[in-house]
């Protein structure tokens, strides 16, 4: 499918300098399980930005938004405070 091919394509150009690039503070969150992005890969990224923030939430998966939505939303609310 031409659609996901252009999403994986876009996704890929993403890199590392373009992320340090960012001028504001991010929050990057993952699930204790997650599978697919690590605790050192979300870690490697959070340093790239200045004033980034790293939650990991248990009981989670890729899905944190989904499987724990309160502490989702809780972690989202105290970072933008």
């Amino acid at each position: 499918d031409n659609t996901t091919s252009q999403f994986e394509t876009s996704q890929a150009e993403v890199t590392a300098a373009q992320i340090a690039a960012t001028e504001i503070a991010g929050l990057f969150l993952r699930g204790a399980s997650d599978g697919l992005v690590s605790a050192a890969y979300m870690e490697a990224y959070a340093k790239l930005v200045a004033g980034a923030k790293t939650l990991t939430i248990p009981d989670a998966g890729h899905g944190p938004h989904v499987e724990q939505p309160q502490a989702f939303a809780k972690a989202v609310l105290d970072f933008l405070g």
